[in-house]
């Protein structure tokens, strides 16, 4: 068994939070839901203070799988179907690439990528309050 994450992109391109997130990403799983935990990102609900300075940016699924190396396939089959089903969106950046956005990031299923999960580091009057993780039981995903 082994964890892997998807992150969420920013709310910007597709606004939807917690349980709506994983009601989103196990919507073929109605009748048999996975294990699996969503979070703010570690750069989420940062505040000086008593002051917000950011609120949700992106977020963070974490869900048991039986096999690890599958996790690049499934990912790409998870965000074919998003696109089926109208969750996808062309975006031009700054240099006038055409980038494919889903309401999740495929470029985190790949082995060389860091998890930044722990938080922000923050000093002084600064704090992280992303609150705890929000946990869904269910059975460890066969991809």
């Amino acid at each position: 068994m082994c964890f892997t994450t998807i992150y969420a992109v920013e709310p910007a391109y597709f606004p939807v939070h917690g349980h709506t997130v994983l009601r989103l990403l196990f919507w073929e799983y109605i009748t048999n839901r996975k294990m699996a935990s969503w979070w703010a990102s570690s750069s989420s609900y940062i505040y000086n203070e008593e002051k917000r300075l950011n609120g949700l940016r992106a977020q963070r699924i974490n869900f048991l799988v039986k096999n690890a190396s599958d996790i690049p396939r499934a990912g790409k089959v998870l965000l074919d179907r998003l696109w089926l089903h109208g969750h996808g969106d062309i975006v031009v950046s700054k240099s006038g690439q055409l980038l494919e956005k889903t309401t999740f990031d495929g470029s985190v299923w790949q082995p060389c990528r860091f998890d930044f999960a722990a938080g922000a580091a923050c000093s002084s009057t600064l704090t992280l309050q992303r609150g705890k993780p929000e946990v869904v039981l269910g059975a460890i995903d066969d991809t």
